[in-house]
């Protein structure tokens, strides 16, 4: 996934910090360096999973118009928010209201 080097240097950070956790409670014996230790690993591979799950849900919305056009499809406006959808969706991907094409208006 595509996303800021510092966000993947936090995440990964994270997850260092928690396997960490559970070397130390290794070695001290220590019940509550491994229940932290569990738990930070645990939330930072939920964050990862999170940002990942965001940044497909953003790049699943974004439409390269040249190539749809290349492909024979009709391009059209939302009327709503104003924004590039193609015809052959029955809703826009940007704020899911109903299209309709240019011909149905006269």
């Amino acid at each position: 996934m595509k996303y800021n080097l510092k966000l993947q240097f936090l995440i990964y950070s994270i997850i260092g910090t928690g396997i960490g956790l559970l070397i130390i409670s290794y070695f001290f014996e220590s019940i509550v360096f491994l229940l932290i230790g569990i738990a930070v690993v645990v939330g930072g591979v939920l964050l990862k999973l999170f940002i990942d799950v965001v940044t497909l849900f953003k790049s699943d919305q974004t439409l390269d118009i040249l190539k749809l056009k290349e492909s024979g499809l009709t391009i059209v406006t939302c009327k709503s928010c104003l924004k590039e959808n193609v015809l052959e969706d029955k809703y826009c991907i940007y704020c899911q209201e109903e299209l309709e094409s240019e011909q149905n208006e006269f």
